[in-house]
């Protein structure tokens, strides 16, 4: 494949709205990475088109937004904050939950990141011997039939997931997949949102406490 075809290539994906991530696209990552040349050409295709490339603060996932200035940008940020807080932000920390309580003793429990690799039955057996989980699963939007067996919800869970590109698919056979550095970037955005829902919670707590007071010293 010719430099031509690499670039044109790269650019589809990232304009699709897809990520490329160092863990289930790795020489595709590779070749932005270190290939000045691919890299500045992508970044020049992607701006001509109102986007502009972007990796992300760990590192592990480039992805195409759009630019600030376009008329695009708040539509598509505003849905996809709809998106992170009704259907990703509950997953993720459904998830990490899980593999908190299937942490074997003595290991270290940490949150869900790309490279991780996940099992279905692992996520299973945590929840049969953590039965308060499992409503918890149920109330997820992901899990479409809220009546059905506790493996088909995870499955369901797992599929959805998938589809979002949060995880990828990699033995079939043992239904284990590997989390995408996606994953990553919406944590990122989840942490950004909840700081802002803290700024905008504390301005508006000072702004009631500001209106008491003058209250206050209007009786007296």
């Amino acid at each position: 494949m010719n430099v031509n075809t690499t670039i044109q290539k790269i650019a589809l994906t990232l304009l699709e709205g897809d990520f490329i991530c160092k863990f289930t696209q790795p020489e595709r990552f590779k070749q932005i990475e270190n290939d000045v040349h691919i890299r500045t050409s992508v970044e020049n295709c992607l701006e001509t088109l109102g986007r502009h490339l972007t990796l992300n603060s760990s590192e592990t996932t480039y992805y195409a937004v759009h630019d600030r200035s376009t008329l695009d940008y708040k539509d598509e940020s505003l849905r996809q904050f709809s998106i992170i807080r009704q259907k990703i932000r509950p997953t993720i920390g459904f998830l990490n939950t899980i593999s908190s309580a299937t942490t074997a003793p003595g290991d270290t429990k940490v949150f869900m990141q790309g490279g991780q690799v996940i099992k279905i039955a692992n996520v299973i057996s945590g929840l049969t011997h953590n039965t308060a989980y499992t409503d918890e699963l149920t109330k997820l939007e992901w899990v479409k039939n809220k009546e059905a067996p506790l493996t088909d919800k995870v499955k369901s869970l797992f599929k959805e997931a998938e589809k979002e590109g949060l995880i990828q698919l990699i033995d079939k056979v043992a239904e284990r997949y590997i989390v995408t550095g996606k994953l990553d970037v919406m944590v990122e955005i989840m942490l950004f949102i909840a700081d802002s829902e803290n700024i905008m919670s504390t301005e508006t707590n000072d702004a009631s406490v500001a209106r008491d007071k003058k209250q206050v010293s209007l009786d007296l």
